[in-house]
């Protein structure tokens, strides 16, 4: 015996399972098309890169090894 899920409208049937897997696959690739191009992110090409914890120690180390710079 077989369970048959009925909805709201009384249709009875089953989704292909390849079909799922397509549609799976296709919001895939969408997805990943959209964060390769970067499509919804803002330009901040003219902003200098973040600065982490961390990083300012070789600038400390610079300036102790050459004040004059």
């Amino acid at each position: 015996m077989r369970l048959i899920a009925i909805g709201t409208t009384g249709y009875r049937g089953q989704v292909s399972f390849t079909f799922v897997l397509l549609l799976l696959l296709l919001a895939g690739l969408v997805l990943i098309g959209l964060a390769l191009t970067g499509a919804g992110s803002r330009d901040r090409s003219h902003e200098a890169p973040p600065r982490l914890p961390g990083h300012d120690v070789i600038d400390k180390r610079a300036k102790r090894e050459n004040p004059d710079a």
